[in-house]
């Protein structure tokens, strides 16, 4: 059996080689965009169904999420990785993790996940960053996507020539997070964080459903509902800083601060700009009242572990925070873009069965590469240029 897989996993390096789909090689793109895209096309085309959650296969079984895994470590491999940065965090969800899992009719359900952490050392090892992506979505863009990006990420910063050289100014573990579904995987991976790792750790960025939404969002900062404020805004604003290095053109909170009020809608969608949450105090939703001020998002309690831990947290994320739903009020379709009467049908179905490379391609052709060429070098900025002066302000 083992052979067999090993076997499985040459030829699906080998595919990834000589199979790059046509548009990823789009004139102007990034390497890391480029790169992104064609393993986004590769899960597509090969892992539609093997993407899915092991809570979406017959009461988890894991069979076809299973391929994902050791799809995911054979392209590690392929890229260049040393097997022995490579590690496999195995985990029960019950008993390893707190709380339950309820199934919709009612029982208590359990699953064994694995996270893949990847360790990439930095010049500097006495401090780190950690960015994530879950692999056990259901879709394409939720979140095919996001794993997508974190490897192209890992070929950029890998030498295949010189396997251990070090690019990096500090140490970064990438980590693809299993049973995130349910919140699991970043809960277990924060819960054996030693007190060191924690408070070495520079910043948390998470990668998801990144391909399909409007806007191509970032992230960072947790809301103060006591003081009607947000904190931890420390990676977010590393992400502003970097971008705006970049060139890339970008709507924070003071650009969006007031936008809908004036305009009676967001932003026009434009190439090589990011956006965040545009609702602050001053000018909440006109819909739903959301309880996160801008740049935070709704974070789940898993990732609150790790704020908690005094460690900055940013989010990767495109949606769309000024989307109507059928009564004319404003709330965030996070899953799909901007969808007009006409499309109505595709919103209001938005399910795991809609989030296909032909639907997304169908609906919104050439987006994921756009995003891609907006998070994929600004990703790179972030983990090669960390500012500690905006990082750690007070040090």
């Amino acid at each position: 059996m083992k052979n067999i897989l090993k076997v499985q996993g040459i030829l699906l390096a080998i595919l990834l080689v000589i199979a790059v789909p046509g548009n990823a090689l789009a004139s102007g793109s990034s390497s890391i965009a480029t790169n992104a895209q064609t393993y986004l096309e590769y899960m597509g085309e090969h892992l539609k169904d093997s993407s899915a959650s092991p809570t979406d296969n017959s009461m988890g079984n894991g069979k076809v999420h299973g391929q994902t895994k050791r799809w995911i470590r054979s392209t590690l491999r392929e890229i260049g990785v040393d097997s022995r940065y490579i590690n496999e965090q195995n985990f029960n969800t019950q008993k390893d993790t707190t709380g339950v899992i309820s199934a919709p009719w009612g029982h208590h359900v359990f699953f064994k996940g694995s996270n893949i952490e990847v360790t990439l050392k930095g010049k500097d090892p006495s401090k780190q960053i950690i960015v994530s992506a879950h692999y056990d979505g259901s879709g394409y863009s939720n979140n095919a996507s996001g794993v997508a990006l974190m490897l192209a990420q890992i070929k950029e910063l890998v030498d295949k020539k010189s396997p251990h050289a070090v690019k990096l100014p500090y140490t970064v573990k990438f980590v693809f997070f299993d049973i995130e579904q349910f919140n699991k995987g970043s809960e277990y991976y924060a819960k054996k964080m030693t007190a060191a790792d924690k408070k070495n750790t520079l910043f948390i960025l998470s990668i998801d459903n990144i391909a399909r939404g409007d806007y191509p969002n970032v992230y960072g900062g947790i809301t103060d509902p006591n003081n009607n404020s947000v904190v931890h805004t420390e990676a977010y604003k590393l992400a502003v800083s970097k971008a705006l290095e970049l060139g890339i053109n970008v709507f924070d909170t003071e650009a969006l601060d007031g936008y809908y009020n004036t305009h009676g809608k967001g932003p026009e969608i434009s190439e090589n700009t990011i956006y965040t949450n545009p609702w602050t105090s001053s000018n909440p939703s006109p819909g739903v009242k959301y309880s996160v001020l801008s740049p935070s998002y709704p974070i789940s309690r898993s990732h609150m572990l790790f704020v908690e831990a005094g460690i900055p947290y940013a989010s990767f994320q495109a949606s769309n925070w000024f989307a109507k739903s059928m009564d004319g009020t404003i709330y965030e379709a996070e899953n799909d873009g901007l969808i007009s009467q006409v499309r109505r049908d595709f919103y209001i179905s938005g399910g795991k069965e809609h989030d296909t490379m032909k639907i997304l391609e169908a609906y919104f052709p050439g987006r994921s590469l756009a995003h891609y060429n907006v998070y994929g070098p600004l990703l790179n900025k972030m983990l090669m240029e960390p500012d500690i002066k905006i990082l750690q302000p007070s040090q």
